[in-house]
């Protein structure tokens, strides 16, 4: 393979880590390239992915390189977070499965959108629907003393993992798992007017889009991930159809990640319920409208 590393040639952390981002860069789909990239490195090196920069200059040595390797000639590439079980976000470790869909792009920004929104708040209730490997859950509970989090999935291995998850951090009496399909859950806690943040980030491709998607995002996805329904609004639509229950009155707050091209389709979806104001963006990575942020009448 072209990317694979000669053992006759002395390379630096700094080569290895271009080397495999270069690799995965031409894993067309593979999200995170820099960040894939420091992981695989992280791993390998026994440094801290936030330490790797600072040893750039140290030599890789023979077993290092012989890891490396391993990775570079798969010879069916798969993402870093799943070649290792593992990945980073907000500065959190959370495991990963092939159940759940990898924290993107937009994850982070998610994450800090909902913190921010948050803050300040007292004795908050925060809920996460489609919950996934749980780490926008558990970076609410880990950055917010006082909360109280529950977060819901319908696959019943997406909350194992999400388990797993909160045990590493040690939040199990911090963030509740709910099984159940969108906000059904919720009805069960009796969590009717007492939530203060609602977020979720449900499917938007359209199901006709999803054969034509990258095969290293398609392959690697769960459908119910990412299927969206018709023209991707299904999942909308459905949190919409009951978010008002939950959330409180003049000040409660629904936050949903959507694609470059939908934020205003979402938009227009929240005001015609009749139920929210105050309808707002966020900017996403690719400094495009990715978030919506909407407030209970």
């Amino acid at each position: 393979m072209k990317s694979r590393m000669r053992p006759t040639r002395k390379y630096t952390i700094k080569d290895a880590l271009d080397i495999a981002e270069r690799h995965i860069k031409r894993m067309e789909g593979f999200e995170l390239p820099a960040l894939q990239a420091r992981l695989l490195l992280s791993s390998i090196t026994n440094l801290r992915t936030d330490q790797i920069n600072l040893h750039e200059d140290r030599r890789i040595t023979n077993d290092e390189l012989e890891k490396i390797n391993q990775f570079l000639s798969l010879k069916h590439p798969v993402p870093v977070p799943f070649y290792l079980g593992y990945t980073e976000v907000a500065g959190l470790k959370v495991a990963v499965s092939y159940d759940t869909l990898l924290p993107g792009t937009e994850t982070p920004i998610m994450v800090k959108t909902i913190i921010d929104q948050i803050k300040g708040m007292y004795s908050p209730v925060f809920v996460d629907i489609g919950t996934g490997c749980g780490v926008i859950a558990i970076a609410v509970a880990a950055n917010i003393p006082g909360v109280q989090v529950y977060a819901t999935d319908l696959s019943p291995n997406a909350l194992l993992i999400a388990e797993k998850n909160l045990e590493l951090h040690n939040l199990q009496d911090r963030v509740s798992l709910v099984a159940g399909n969108w906000l059904e859950p919720l009805f069960k806690m009796s969590l009717q007017s007492k939530v203060d943040v609602l977020a979720a980030n449900p499917p938007y491709i359209c199901s006709q889009d999803i054969e034509s998607l990258p095969a290293g995002f398609a392959n690697f996805a769960p459908r119910i991930a990412i299927d969206g329904g018709e023209d991707g609004c299904d999942g909308y639509r459905a949190i919409l159809a009951t978010s008002q229950l939950f959330l409180k009155k003049g000040t409660g707050l629904l936050i949903l990640q959507t694609d470059n091209n939908r934020a205003s389709v979402v938009a227009d979806l929240l005001d015609t319920t009749g139920y929210y104001d105050n309808i707002s963006f966020i900017l996403g990575s690719d400094n495009s409208p990715r978030i919506v942020v909407a407030k209970m009448k």
